[in-house]
């Protein structure tokens, strides 16, 4: 997501002096790798920068995942930090009808044009992208790490799963693999990310619960106008299906936050404070006595930080589009490439109770997430497949994968806790967000996620000594550090 998330990426706020320039190149991809009567291709954007290479050392791949690329080499400064010590060439490729990597141009996402958006086609770009890069820059004999953060840390997985002689180990940063493959209970999301409030403090979900209480009950008394100015709305709350929005508004905000719960301000899903959740959590608990007012100005602040200026009312079917995700989907032209995904080969069931959550009711279920896709792009949802391709015993399938989680991401519920299977280690972040790991060191980071790094560079290091001994040949370096 997300994923994932997920999903519109934005520049880093903090530390982006630490990422260095990129340089844009464009490889000529097939369209369809697995038919081999279609010769049509389409061009893929590439991102590199060799200002650490030494011609001879290993080669750092971020998958792209579903935005532009240029935001997740500025989303992702792990890469740029240890690259020196590795002495490593840093490579980050677009994914397929994202960005500026469109196959059909503005005619992308026909109906007829969209059934190319797969993962097994993502994943053999990213294949055969990597077999003809390595012989340009004659570096056959580096080895590749592949990272990936959410649903990005998916592909990793894969790419090292389906493609073990290409992708030598992976780094699955807050990938929800299980969740991917649909085989976590629905309630689980939002049970954390109500948890992620809850351990701020107790009252803040009980608050949440109340405010839309409250909303309900003068909906219900034809009291619209005070809803709607409660909430600055920009047109008045009139319909059923305007008060569904305004909850899936609201929602949205604060799983967001606690998705990007970071210890400082950045701006990646809008200009958040550091502590986004404490922040949202004090609004809260200013205005317990209305919990409505509480619930409209925590939720407003999320939209304000994502907006270029201070709003003065909210537009809500502007700021939140619904869709296949219930964890959103994003904005613009990304938006729809990720709802399609998410209407074929990814599924999330996806609901709220209102008891171990603080959420209104909602069930997502195969059955109305089935209905949604077949009239917004007349296809069934296929997680089986997913769940034979991937494959769901990945302990089973594959070696050298790194699954790292944050106890603060909600999306952890969804992911590997715990080794999956030899050589692939857990890695905890009990501070950390949504793929905290992958950001670039700050002096703000808790110690936990200080730790996680180092072990994840311990692991690559001692995978890389191994594969130096036994597969690659590789001058040696004095100067660095062996595990």
């Amino acid at each position: 997501m997300l994923f994932f998330l997920f999903f519109h990426f934005c520049l880093l706020f903090v530390n982006s002096q630490d990422i260095p320039p990129y340089e844009s190149y464009w490889f000529t991809q097939r369209l369809d790798h697995f038919n081999p009567q279609d010769t049509r291709v389409y061009e893929e954007r590439y991102l590199v920068y060799d200002g650490d290479w030494d011609g001879t050392g290993p080669i750092f791949f971020y998958a792209g995942n579903e935005g532009p690329i240029t935001s997740f080499w500025n989303n992702t400064g792990f890469m740029f930090d240890i690259a020196p010590e590795f002495e490593a060439l840093v490579i980050f490729a677009e994914h397929r009808y994202y960005g500026e990597s469109l196959p059909f141009g503005e005619d992308s996402w026909t109906r007829e044009n969209l059934r190319y958006l797969t993962i097994e086609n993502a994943i053999a770009d990213y294949a055969s992208f990597l077999t003809t890069i390595k012989q340009e820059y004659n570096a056959t004999n580096s080895p590749v790490v592949v990272f990936g953060g959410s649903y990005g840390g998916v592909l990793a997985a894969l790419c090292r799963t389906h493609y073990p002689a290409i992708f030598d180990m992976a780094l699955a940063a807050s990938a929800p693999i299980p969740q991917t493959l649909n085989t976590i209970n629905g309630y689980v999301f939002f049970k954390l990310v109500t948890q992620d409030y809850y351990e701020v403090n107790p009252k803040c979900p009980d608050i949440v619960r109340q405010g839309y209480a409250q909303v309900f009950s003068l909906f219900n008394e034809g009291k619209y106008d005070e809803i709607t100015d409660t909430f600055s709305l920009c047109t008045p709350l009139e319909t059923q299906s305007d008060l569904t929005l305004l909850e899936l508004w609201s929602r949205n905000a604060f799983l967001t936050m606690a998705m990007v719960d970071y210890p400082y301000a950045a701006d990646f899903e809008g200009n958040m404070p550091a502590w986004p959740v404490n922040v949202s959590c004090d609004i809260l608990l200013d205005n317990i006595n209305n919990p409505m007012l509480a619930l409209a100005e925590a939720s407003g602040m999320y939209y304000n930080a994502s907006a270029d200026y201070m709003l003065t009312c909210f537009n809500m079917s502007e700021e939140y589009v619904e869709c296949a995700d219930q964890t959103g989907c994003g904005l613009g032209d990304d938006a729809i490439s990720w709802n399609y995904q998410m209407c074929t080969e990814i599924v999330y069931a996806m609901d709220t109770n209102n008891i171990t959550d603080m959420f209104p009711p909602r069930l997502w279920n195969l059955n109305n997430l089935t209905e949604y896709c077949n009239a917004t792009f007349q296809v069934t949802p296929e997680y089986e497949w997913m769940q034979i391709w991937f494959p769901l015993a990945i302990g089973n399938a594959s070696s050298r994968i790194i699954f790292s989680n944050g106890l603060l991401d909600p999306w952890h519920g969804g992911g590997y806790l715990t080794s999956p299977g030899y050589e692939m280690p857990a890695v905890i972040i009990r501070e950390g967000a949504h793929h905290l790991d992958l950001r670039s060191s700050n002096p703000a980071d808790p110690e936990s996620v200080i730790v996680a790094r180092k072990e994840e560079v311990n692991y690559i290091q001692m995978w890389l000594d191994e594969l130096y001994r036994t597969k690659y040949i590789r001058k040696q370096n004095p100067n660095r550090n062996q595990q």
